[in-house]
């Protein structure tokens, strides 16, 4: 009797196994991951690490159409020479060229065809015109003609009753047989998180759990982000040490940062009333940058490739604003010779307030004629964008 019941629970694990969604068709590989360890000394001079050498203001231009809610975006991205802003307060999608110009705002709210309910997510493919804006409340993806302003080529109808377990979606991205999402069943619970591959039709072609790492049971917050590379997209999933890659229908991990484990000692916070989630990813051929939060408390965290040498940067200690030889804003692009960072209006304030006090000597130590004048041609510029509330686009030259 025992061995038929043996017999049984194998048959009935094997169909369980043979009737589950093609959640097997990608591995998850957890070998061989390069770790990143937080190896760097002192308070580090963030521009000196970046290996900034010069800087270029492009303010935006601010209109009726184009106007930005004067706070961090939810989104920048850079592409064919164009800045496109995910604004979600103002404006869902905001377009500006590589002078900062107005070119188009995309999206208008709405329950017709080509409007949307609520803009989760954009997707830029790099070298191409095309925008590509998640409605998931709308259940649709809505596509855009960046080329043509703000004209929509076609809208894409989410289909199928697989996405009804997924009440969240944090992140979408375009790849070259359809999109992939990022969802969760229960947004209470992080280890429920999935991966959802749709084909270019709309429809479910596979959906693969993501691996949960983590050993406690922290409340969940935003479940992570999509950042394009050249060829392969970072899947960032929040309390999550793991930096993973989704390259050709497989899941890998890339890196491991030492977090969040260090930071329990460090601030002496009860693992389970941690808020972590990940806000950005940017890696060259000499670095990595990563930005996350932990609770309200915003951390850099960079990785020197070249020196095998990791910094941890407060943001809100103003490491990334006050240790630097040049004005560093957050980055949202870099390759090996350029970066682009974004100055909010208020940050613009602030550094122009900070710039007048440097030209008219309102500090405790002299400063040079040569430097004083390059705040000069600074504080021009920072002068016009106070009455313009669209922020700053800061473009970087790396040495």
């Amino acid at each position: 009797m025992e061995a038929v019941i043996k017999w049984i629970a194998v048959i009935l694990m094997l169909w369980g196994c043979s009737n589950d969604h093609k959640s097997d068709t990608r591995d998850i590989i957890i070998e061989d991951v390069q770790n990143l360890e937080f190896n760097g000394s002192g308070k580090p001079n963030i521009s000196e690490l970046l290996n900034l050498a010069s800087f270029k203001y492009i303010p935006l231009e601010m209109n009726n159409q184009g106007l930005l809610s004067g706070d961090n975006p939810e989104e920048i991205q850079y592409n064919n020479g164009r800045f496109i802003i995910l604004d979600k307060i103002n404006n869902p999608v905001v377009v500006f060229d590589e002078k900062g110009n107005y070119s188009a705002t995309l999206g208008t709210k709405g329950k017709g065809p080509d409007e949307f309910l609520s803009s989760i997510d954009i997707s830029v493919p790099k070298g191409r015109d095309s925008l590509f804006m998640l409605d998931y409340m709308g259940r649709k993806i809505v596509v855009y003609d960046l080329h043509k302003g703000n004209q929509v080529i076609k809208t894409i109808s989410i289909v199928g009753d697989d996405l009804n377990d997924f009440p969240e979606i944090n992140g979408m991205e375009k790849v070259k047989d359809g999109f992939l999402l990022f969802g969760k069943k229960n947004p209470s619970l992080d280890s429920h998180a999935a991966i959802i591959h749709m084909n270019s039709k709309g429809s479910v072609e596979d959906i693969t759990p993501f691996p949960s790492l983590t050993t406690q049971n922290r409340k969940a917050n935003r479940n992570g982000l999509f950042q394009k590379l050249p060829n392969e997209l970072i899947l960032l999933k929040n309390y999550s040490d793991t930096i993973w890659t989704w390259n050709d229908h497989m899941v890998e991990a890339k890196y491991t940062i030492p977090f969040p484990n260090d930071l329990y000692k460090a601030h002496k916070w009860v693992p389970i009333q941690l808020q972590f989630q990940y806000k950005s990813y940017l890696e060259n051929d000499n670095l990595v940058y990563i930005t996350y939060f932990i609770n309200a408390m915003q951390y850099i965290y960079l990785f020197d490739k070249n020196e095998a040498k990791g910094y941890l940067i407060n943001v809100g200690e103003g490491g990334i604003k006050s240790r630097a030889d040049m004005p560093t804003s957050e980055l949202f692009y870099m390759t090996d010779s350029i970066a682009y960072g974004f100055f909010p209006h208020s940050n613009v304030l602030t550094r122009y307030e900070k710039v007048t006090n440097y030209i008219n000597d309102h500090y405790d130590f002299s400063i040079p004629e040569d430097l004083k004048q390059k705040f000069q041609d600074e504080f021009d510029v920072l002068k016009e964008a106070t009455r313009n509330g669209n922020g700053l686009i800061v473009k970087y030259n790396i040495n």
